[in-house]
């Protein structure tokens, strides 16, 4: 009688031991690789390396062929025909690229933003400065406007008052300045006045006809001549004045001291003295060739 060797059954449950299995022993590869460094595991070749792929998936149903060793059961799936290995969301080396990406952007936006900042601050500072600048200007500019303005007024009303004070003591004089009545034989506006200059005229030709000048006389002079004299209301004389000369100062000079030697005069009546201060007289003087005076 012989023996019959039944083939090795394998179960669901030896399958899902051994799978427990390989994982533990791929954690502890895991953990000691990592806290030890493994420095064996360089001198491997990466043929003879376990290859297991985690899976974020899985499935109660035993695949029927299995082509990778994996932490859990999963049955492939998808639309390409291509023979793809389960793989997670993202990569260690690729969240480490992008993130190195995003890293240096950020610092190159913020070094961009920083010299932007310091730009600007020194763009504002420059524009406070200039406008500093432009403010003390125009400060500077009006207060020696306003200080040139302020020199101008007074110039102005200094010169004002100076005006003023002239007019005053022009005016002032001008009062004081006494009053003339300018007067001859034929403008005599009232009897008293052609009375006064009537006496005047004789007292002039008696005095100068009882005196005549013996220079005249001698050199046989004659001529004629205009003069002004100017009487104070007390009948002095205040000035005498040639207004058309006769050619001969020896004749004029002798006009001169005729009425010097006629003088003092009349003084006015209290008629003239109430009107003005002074009279003006002027007459015509001819000294004759038969050595008289005559004036008219």
């Amino acid at each position: 009688m012989s023996a019959v060797v039944n083939p090795v059954q394998v179960t669901a449950s030896d399958r899902l031991g051994f799978s427990l299995f390989f994982a533990a022993i791929l954690h502890a590869i895991l953990i000691l690789g990592l806290g030890f460094g493994l420095p064996f595991v360089s001198d491997f070749n990466t043929s003879s390396m376990l290859e297991v792929t985690m899976v974020l998936t899985k499935t109660h149903q035993e695949p029927t062929e299995a082509k990778h060793i994996a932490s859990e059961n999963q049955l492939a799936s998808g639309s390409t025909d291509q023979e793809n290995q389960p793989s997670a969301p993202f990569s260690g080396s690729s969240f480490s690229s992008n993130t190195g990406i995003a890293l240096n952007q950020a610092t190159q936006n913020s070094s961009l933003a920083s010299d932007t900042t310091e730009q600007q601050e020194q763009l504002i500072t420059q524009d406070k400065s200039a406008t500093s600048v432009v403010v003390n200007d125009v400060e500077k500019i009006s207060e020696q406007h306003i200080t040139n303005r302020k020199k101008s007024i007074s110039q102005q009303q200094l010169e004002l008052a100076k005006l003023v004070a002239e007019l005053r003591e022009e005016e002032s004089d001008y009062a004081k300045r006494p009053r003339i009545n300018y007067i001859d034989t034929l403008s005599a506006k009232t009897a008293t006045e052609a009375t006064y200059v009537r006496e005047w005229v004789e007292k002039v030709e008696r005095v100068g006809n009882l005196n005549y000048p013996d220079e005249v006389r001698n050199q046989g002079l004659s001529g004629t001549l205009i003069l002004s004299v100017l009487l104070n209301h007390d009948g002095t004389v205040e000035l005498m004045e040639i207004r058309s000369s006769a050619g001969k100062s020896l004749l004029d000079e002798s006009a001169k001291r005729i009425v010097n030697f006629s003088s003092p005069f009349q003084p006015f009546p209290e008629e003239m003295r109430n009107n003005y201060d002074q009279l003006m007289i002027t007459r015509t003087w001819l000294f004759g060739k038969d050595n008289t005076l005559l004036t008219k």
